[in-house]
C-alpha cells in the first residue's frame, strides 16, 4: 500500500527478543507470504488514536482479520498487548509501540 495516512502498531525491540526462539527470524528470512502477512497485521489504513475514546472499539488491519482496542487499569491494550507508547505522530499517520509481535488469530508463531 502507498500513500497513507497509516497507523503502525510497531512491536518494540523487547517483544522481538521475547518473541518464540527462531519464530521471528524464520519469517524475516523465511517466506514472504508469511512476512507480508505478519506485517499486514500491524498496520491499519487512517490515523487510529489511542486513549482518547472511552470504552472497547475494533481496528482492522491490513491483513483483514480485527483486533480489539480497550482499555486496562495499566493503559490500552490491543488484543491483549499492552500499548507501551501512543499517539506518535509520523509524516503519513501514526504509530503506537506495542509490548508483543501481533500475532495471527489462532497463532502462536508470528
Amino acid at each position: 500500500a502507498t500513500g497513507g495516512p497509516f497507523t503502525l502498531f510497531a512491536p518494540s525491540n523487547g517483544a522481538f527478543a521475547s518473541a518464540s526462539a527462531g519464530s521471528v527470524e524464520d519469517v524475516l528470512t523465511g517466506d514472504r507470504d508469511r512476512l507480508r502477512a505478519l506485517l499486514a497485521r500491524h498496520v491499519v489504513g487512517g490515523r487510529v488514536a489511542v486513549g482518547g475514546r472511552p470504552g472497547p472499539r475494533s481496528v482492522v488491519p491490513m491483513s483483514g482479520d480485527t483486533l480489539s482496542l480497550h482499555p486496562a487499569p495499566d493503559g490500552v491494550r490491543i488484543d491483549g498487548t499492552p500499548i507501551l507508547d501512543a499517539n506518535i505522530q509520523a509524516g503519513n499517520g501514526r504509530i503506537h509501540v506495542v509490548d508483543a509481535v501481533l500475532r495471527a488469530p489462532g497463532s502462536d508463531a508470528p
